[in-house]
């Protein structure tokens, strides 16, 4: 089954209790006044009762109560936070990647003896590149069109069905300044050079991806224009696939996704928990 993440409104119970903590304060202060004004009516000053809305008593419960105040909150914006980032991920894969699954080979094949219907072809090749693992994904105008929406230009996807030497970048990974300037990637033992046209806001977060066309890929590879080591299929079931292969369905990219949205908050949402319960056993002794 599929990564099931917490909804925001799965939280809104906690606000009756952060309320009630604030109104709190001048409730006790006016249960005191009274208290005290009806004691003094009948000499009751000293007795036990007015021990429990003793003023030095109350300036420490308000004190208290004020740093309860300031946990809950603290706890509360933090899980908030960490659950519209696990939903604005997960919302990511949902809306802008249409294929299936995809099948990962361990050697090339020909269209010519994998020629499925349905299904897009393309290169993804692991590098190293300034110290990051990158992927570089050699696609064709098709991919944009059906299996990914990608936020660039349809005059820039045009150019991925042609023979061109270009490459685009995570928006994050890449400034204003690189725009345009010529690299040098080692792709397979070749050293390949692309020039960088532009950015785009990537929908899959636990992978760093750049694309480039698929036909200048695999010329600067010694390989034929029909040759591809990953299939991306836009329908049909995984259970249907009868070889032996890596398969990614498109909910495992999903979980994978939110996973690294928020990859490396466990610490802090331990934190969180922890500054909570502390709080409420200190307003409680």
């Amino acid at each position: 089954k599929g990564h099931e993440f917490v909804k925001s409104e799965n939280l809104l119970y906690l606000f009756p209790l952060f309320l009630f903590f604030i109104v709190l304060k001048p409730i006790i202060a006016v249960l005191n006044l009274i208290m005290l004004a009806l004691f003094e009516k009948v000499r009751l000053r000293y007795l036990w009762l007015s021990c429990l809305f003793d003023s030095n008593n109350l300036n420490r419960k308000i004190t208290m109560m004020r740093f309860l105040v300031i946990g809950i909150t603290i706890f509360l914006g933090l899980n908030m936070l960490f659950v519209s980032v696990r939903e604005a991920a997960g919302k990511l894969v949902e809306k802008n990647v249409h294929y299936s699954f995809y099948t990962l080979f361990n050697q090339h094949k020909s269209i010519l003896e994998n020629n499925r219907e349905n299904t897009i072809k393309a290169n993804d090749y692991k590098v190293k590149y300034n110290n990051s693992n990158l992927h570089i994904l050699g696609v064709e105008e098709n991919y944009f069109r059906y299996a990914e929406n990608i936020d660039i230009k349809d005059d820039l996807i045009n150019e991925f069905s042609l023979e061109q030497g270009i490459i685009i970048f995570p928006d994050y990974y890449i400034s204003k300044d690189d725009i345009g300037s010529e690299i040098e990637i080692k792709v397979e033992g070749e050293n390949i050079k692309f020039k960088v046209v532009s950015g785009y806001r990537n929908n899959d977060l636990s992978r760093l991806v750049a694309f480039v066309p698929k036909r200048y890929l695999n010329k600067q590879l010694g390989l034929e224009n029909g040759e591809f080591n990953v299939e991306y299929y836009l329908e049909g079931n995984v259970d249907d696939i009868d070889y032996d292969y890596e398969v990614v369905t498109k909910e495992m990219v999903k979980v994978r996704s939110i996973k690294k949205s928020v990859q490396g908050t466990d610490l802090v949402e331990i934190i969180s928990w922890a500054v909570l319960l502390s709080m409420i056993i200190f307003f409680m002794y």
